[in-house]
């Protein structure tokens, strides 16, 4: 592995080190007041800025290390649909995996009516299963 050469020259740690260090400071902060609702906002904004943190650092650490550097797009869904959604293929795909791109998609609606539908489905539960 490639030794880290991007220095932050006002403590001595790497770019890598330094993010992750703001990473956990910010998160330790956030933790002390997350169950407190007056300080819901605060505790988001300071947790947008933890995974800001996270994300610098990461990007850091592929480049010192010679790795190719994506972008993760999160296509409007929340960080917590995204953490669920990596954890799925976490747990289906065995192996190294990246998640690069989360984006809503519609759901086709068929031609016909909700009503016709609900009949269907009607028709359906009242079948027994043998």
């Amino acid at each position: 592995m490639k030794k880290e050469t991007l220095m932050d020259t006002e403590s001595g740690l790497s770019v890598t080190e330094a993010g992750l260090g703001k990473t956990l400071a910010l998160l330790h902060r956030a933790l002390a007041r997350i169950d407190d609702s007056a300080h819901a906002e605060e505790v988001q904004l300071t947790l947008e800025r933890a995974v800001s943190c996270l994300e610098n650092a990461r990007r850091a650490h592929a480049q010192s290390a010679g790795l190719p550097v994506y972008n993760i797009v999160h296509g409007g869904a929340s960080a917590e649909v995204v953490a669920a959604i990596a954890a799925a293929v976490s747990t289906v795909i065995e192996g190294p995996h990246r998640l690069l791109k989360v984006q809503k998609t519609k759901v086709p609606t068929p031609a016909s009516s909700a009503w016709a539908m609900e009949g269907r489905a009607q028709i359906f539960r009242s079948h027994k299963v043998r």
